[in-house]
């Protein structure tokens, strides 16, 4: 049996030890990714997590990282492609032309398109529709699960979607637009242009 002494002894080194050193949490960087952008989404978490770094989103005025489709701001860094797809629901066949692409959104029973500030609807008709108009009935989905939902409901419906997001009962029309992926980092910050470029080097492998 130990004496009293030392019992006393182990108990005071005990509460002497220093205590360890929680891990710092993570730094917070206001993030924004268009929904167009989406497949870079998860890569950008993943090289923020491997900075030691939390993307917190953010509205794209606030973001300090920026991802999008087009221009997002000068300077812009490249990521990579998106092509963006004319298509239908499950009526719709694949079409040969453009022309025919075109007037499937000029004359189509139900046609879906995005607010015209987005940067997908931007580039398509920028670089797809250049000057033709949509048709007049024209609906507008907030986003592209959206659009997916309203496509995969009805038949004959036509709209556009990011190649990312091809899936379920959409079918693919045309092939309208493909677009540079860009990465804005706002004023000087070393980690974000960091995680810039983690997502370039990913993007060559």
């Amino acid at each position: 049996m130990k004496p009293a002494w030392l019992w006393i002894l182990t108990a005071l080194l005990t509460a002497c030890r220093p205590l360890e050193a929680s891990p710092a949490p993570p730094s917070l960087l206001p993030f924004y990714i268009s929904p167009a952008a989406e497949r870079w989404r998860q890569p950008a978490y993943d090289c923020a997590a491997a900075q030691g770094i939390a993307l917190e989103q953010s509205s794209p005025a606030k973001a300090i990282l920026l991802i999008g489709l087009g221009e997002v701001g000068s300077p812009a860094y490249l990521l990579g492609e998106e092509e963006i797809w004319v298509v239908g629901g499950q009526n719709v066949g694949a079409v040969e032309t453009a022309e025919e692409a075109q007037a499937l959104l000029q004359f189509g029973e139900e046609v879906w398109v995005f607010a015209p500030e987005t940067d997908v609807q931007i580039l398509f008709e920028q670089g797809f529709m250049q000057g033709a108009p949509l048709s007049n009935g024209a609906r507008l989905a907030a986003n592209p699960q959206e659009m997916i939902t309203h496509l995969s409901a009805t038949a004959e419906a036509v709209g556009i979607l990011p190649g990312w997001w091809l899936q379920g009962a959409v079918q693919k029309v045309f092939r309208a637009v493909t677009a540079p992926a860009l990465a804005h980092v706002s004023g000087s910050h070393p980690a974000a242009e960091a995680i810039v470029a983690c997502l370039q080097a990913a993007g060559e492998d």
